[in-house]
């Protein structure tokens, strides 16, 4: 089994989102102008999903892994064949395999909350949906991996991201009730 390396994909994903980050400052001004801190925020987090998500497909779309395809359906199959081997690459790649699939989908996770004001298991069924849809185009590509172990990694990174922000979330507005009570 061979798996797609992320390093490279991550050095030029981390290039692209300060350009990104930059496009969703400029794109929130208007309301960084107006001092309407929940609308610059809505604002940057929307454009930071989108970017996260073509990350996303770029990454799991481009480029090939084996000569033909494959399915796996059975949960856990993937992953145990991964570190099934005595070769020290190979190892390296399954857990570069394992950490990628879960890291990749943190970000959505994180933003998605952020953005679109949706519920953890909201935002980890949202993720589930993007990754069954990505493993069935791998499918359809004929040369990828099509796993069950990937789409069930991406969504543990898509309920990380969320679950944190969740908490920010409920921080703030905490603190924000805590404020406006002793201003009171």
């Amino acid at each position: 089994m061979q798996y797609v390396s992320f390093g490279p994909h991550l050095v030029q994903a981390a290039a692209v989102v300060g350009g990104v980050s930059a496009v969703a400052v400029t794109a929130a001004y208007p309301s960084f102008a107006t001092r309407d801190l929940a609308g610059a925020v809505k604002v940057v987090t929307r454009v930071l999903l989108v970017a996260a998500t073509i990350c996303i497909l770029d990454v799991t779309l481009r480029g090939t892994t084996s000569m033909s395809g494959s399915l796996n359906l059975v949960p856990g199959a993937g992953v145990a064949a991964s570190f099934d081997t005595s070769s020290a690459d190979a190892a390296r790649n399954g857990i570069e395999n394992l950490v990628g699939n879960v890291v990749l989908f943190v970000p959505f996770g994180f933003l998605a909350v952020l953005a679109l004001r949706k519920s953890v298991p909201v935002v980890t069924a949202l993720a589930a949906a993007l990754s069954v849809m990505v493993e069935a185009t791998q499918l359809l590509l004929g040369d990828r991996w099509a796993d069950i172990d990937d789409v069930l990694l991406n969504c543990t990174g898509a309920f990380l991201g969320a679950v944190v922000a969740s908490r920010l979330v409920a921080a703030v507005a905490a603190r924000r009730r805590r404020y406006v009570r002793a201003r009171s």
